[in-house]
């Protein structure tokens, strides 16, 4: 952490200030001292912050307007290259941010004035540090001689993320001390830092905060950045070890080169791969695809069908519950490849940290896995064809999705229906996720920059309390041109923990963990002014797609579905499935 000039150090120096006659400056001329610096000023200092961060390619805004902050985002709307994003309350905002920097890995920059404001990214920061998202977070503050003093709209915001952010510092109020030069290489500093997750920088002012003239000094040579830092990772060959029985499986990925050079892989190979939804390639055509994962890994722990030889990891984490536990038990080795380190328990396992390289070799083993997803293919399309229940909901919407659309998908069921249930054999289709720190709050906020960033349409599948929890998001977007359809799959509560053993409780279950409601939430939205409709059957809703598809604009798609027919359909396809997996099993 740096921490540039700040609290009681800068105090110091004001203190030690002197005027002609030797005298020390009282705290009034002393503030007039740094406030009328000419060479340096509010204005000059905002649009120095500015003007950087567009010669870093940062062009992304998302501000929550407030007085403290006037000099950075007065040098934004004045900024020809800078693209703001306007939001009433900074929780949206910083979601919104956090969507447009995991689609393009380039920071998103947050601004906000001074006090609690901030504080309200808390989540969005969290997330960002834990899927190693870089954000970049601008907050105004205060001078130093008004902390602790009881000033209004005053918090301490220093190092207010702790260790959950790679960089923090605490800019000095605009002065002669601290030259442009300064300035400028520490914010390229600070945005090289934001590789590995979020940065925040903390701006002091002084008023007077409304715009000066100003002229920015000359400190570039060309159109780029005052400095620059290029880190080169050299391309390797690299082929996996002699081997007879190898399996793929592939994890979080966190950029698009990764995730197309992991399909180049998974198109390549000859064995089972188990590809899940965190790798943001689970729609697309991977031949050798073997799902439900869950289901098809705790039956091949109590009845062997892969033995592997070696295992071959991309990427990182999973949504899969199970995958960890199944790797966990294999006894050859594990070789993973990913540009984020990340702690083991795995015995027999080595990391490469790298990233994901477009050949490995190719990978073999003797099991006829088409045909035994064929086989499971057909036993979840039976199933879905009977009913409108909430697997046939994740098939319908998949199979629907034209190339080169985006999905973002929701925690809690959403996320896992799409590990079960969605249909593959996409052209190429990137499905987006908040599965760092995995919860349920900004879905909508990160899935709306996430769409703005792709330049495409998109879906977002969601649950109903997910849904409430970020209702404000919707209304804040309800008047923007974002091609994005949320279908809203509501079973009146958490209907995840219908598969929990709390669910037996049913003295405490409804009330305490599902949460249960009434709320029409097509309603809410409709009153927003979205474009929403109530969906009840299964022509209506692929009706609706269709139609979303060929007139993209932001809509609502409210579902509404039975918990405890989910909990009972989830339970007959996972039987039907293991029961597919026993006759296969039988034959090999």
């Amino acid at each position: 952490m740096v921490n540039v000039l700040s609290g009681p150090v800068q105090e110091l120096l004001m203190v030690l200030i002197q005027n002609k006659n030797g005298k020390r400056l009282r705290p009034k001329v002393v503030s007039s001292y740094f406030s009328q610096n000419k060479t340096m000023n509010n204005t000059t200092w905002g649009s120095l912050i500015i003007e950087e961060l567009t010669r870093l390619g940062t062009y992304h805004f998302c501000i929550a307007p407030g007085s403290r902050s006037t000099p950075l985002v007065a040098a934004i709307a004045r900024h020809p290259k800078a693209q703001a994003h306007i939001f009433i309350d900074e929780r949206s905002a910083a979601f919104f941010a956090l969507g447009l920097s995991k689609y393009n890995n380039v920071p998103a920059v947050m601004v906000t004035t001074s006090g609690s404001a901030m504080t309200h990214a808390y989540p969005a920061v969290i997330e960002a540090e834990a899927h190693n998202i870089p954000l970049l977070l601008l907050s105004a503050d205060r001078p130093p001689e008004l902390r602790n003093t009881g000033a209004n709209q005053t918090i301490d915001q220093n190092q207010l993320f702790g260790n959950h952010v790679q960089f923090f510092v605490d800019l000095p109020c605009p002065n002669s001390h601290f030259s442009a030069h300064n300035l400028v290489s520490l914010i390229d500093h600070a945005v090289s830092r934001t590789q590995n997750g979020p940065v925040h920088i903390n701006c002091m002012f002084r008023k007077p905060l409304d715009p000066q003239p100003t002229k920015l000094p000359n400190l570039w040579y060309d159109d780029g950045p005052y400095s620059r830092l290029v880190t080169i990772q050299p391309q390797t060959d690299w082929n996996v070890p002699a081997h007879k029985r190898a399996i793929l499986v592939i994890g979080m990925l966190k950029n698009q080169t990764d995730q197309e050079h992991a399909l180049l892989i998974a198109q390549k190979a000859q064995c089972p791969i188990f590809c899940d939804a965190a790798s943001g390639i689970r729609l697309n055509n991977i031949p050798n695809t073997l799902y439900p994962i869950d289901t098809i890994v705790q039956f091949d722990t109590q009845r062997p069908m892969f033995t592997p030889d070696i295992i071959v990891h991309l990427g990182g984490t999973f949504v899969s519950k199970q995958l960890p536990k199944w790797l966990a038990k294999q006894k050859c080795p594990i070789i993973q490849i990913s540009p984020v380190q990340k702690r083991t328990q795995r015995g027999s396992h080595t990391q490469i940290l790298a990233s994901i390289p477009q050949d490995i070799g190719t990978l073999t083993h003797p099991l006829h896995v088409h045909s035994l997803q064929t086989l499971i293919e057909e036993r979840i399309e039976n199933a879905c064809l009977k009913d409108f229940n909430e697997p046939s909901i994740i098939r319908a919407c998949t199979k629907s999705l034209p190339a080169h659309t985006s999905l973002f998908v929701s925690n809690s069921m959403p996320v896992r229906d799409i590990n079960r249930f969605a249909r593959t054999h996409h052209e190429w289709i990137r499905i987006g996720i908040n599965r760092g720190a995995s919860g349920i709050d900004g879905i909508v906020a990160t899935a709306a920059g996430w769409t703005h960033a792709s330049k495409n349409p998109a879906v977002l599948l969601i649950g109903d309390i997910a849904s409430i929890h970020d209702i404000g998001s919707l209304l804040q977007l309800s008047t923007r041109k974002i091609p994005l359809l949320v279908c809203i799959i509501n079973n009146g509560g958490g209907g995840i923990f219908s598969f929990l053993p709390i669910a037996q409780e049913e003295d405490i279950f409804e009330d305490y963990f599902a949460t249960a409601h009434k709320t029409t939430i097509a309603l809410i939205t409709r009153a927003m002014g979205i474009p929403s409709f109530c969906i009840e059957n299964h022509p209506d809703f692929q009706h609706a797609l269709s139609r979303f598809h060929k007139n993209p604009r932001f809509s609502v798609l409210e579902i509404h579905t039975n918990r405890s027919d989910n909990h009972r359909v989830h339970q007959q396809l996972n039987h039907a499935i293991t029961q597919t997996l026993s006759t296969f099993a039988g034959s090999t």
